[in-house]
């Protein structure tokens, strides 16, 4: 297993972090634990978090509404991660790709001096 560098990998962390932040500020606390005034219950279970509501439906799972609210926050952050962190990769890759690729033209160009 290759070991983490923080430098190749930035973006699928900065974005992970960020998509992590912005599912607890947006629907953890304000839709799930403190609703906002005029906003229908469970609003942001089937906005924000819409794959895990569908599965949630599908396996007919009957939970008190702790233990709900407790599956779609920590569910919905780590598919936010997840989310994060496969953008991150793919703006990871390009960077990496662009490097190369001036490598190659910088070792052409001074193989030809």
């Amino acid at each position: 297993m290759k070991p983490l560098k923080i430098e190749e990998n930035i973006f699928r962390i900065a974005f992970g972090l960020i998509f992590a932040i912005f599912h607890f500020q947006f629907v953890i606390e304000f839709l799930y634990f403190y609703p906002l005034e005029g906003v229908p219950e469970n609003f942001g279970i089937v906005t924000y978090d819409a794959p895990l509501f569908f599965l949630w439906n599908m396996l007919k799972l009957q939970a008190p509404k702790w233990l709900y609210n407790l599956f779609f926050a920590v569910g919905g952050s780590i598919m936010y991660i997840v989310f994060g962190v496969i953008i991150g990769s793919m703006i990871d890759s390009l960077i990496s790709k662009m490097t190369r690729a001036q490598e190659l033209k910088k070792a052409k160009v001074d193989s030809k001096q």
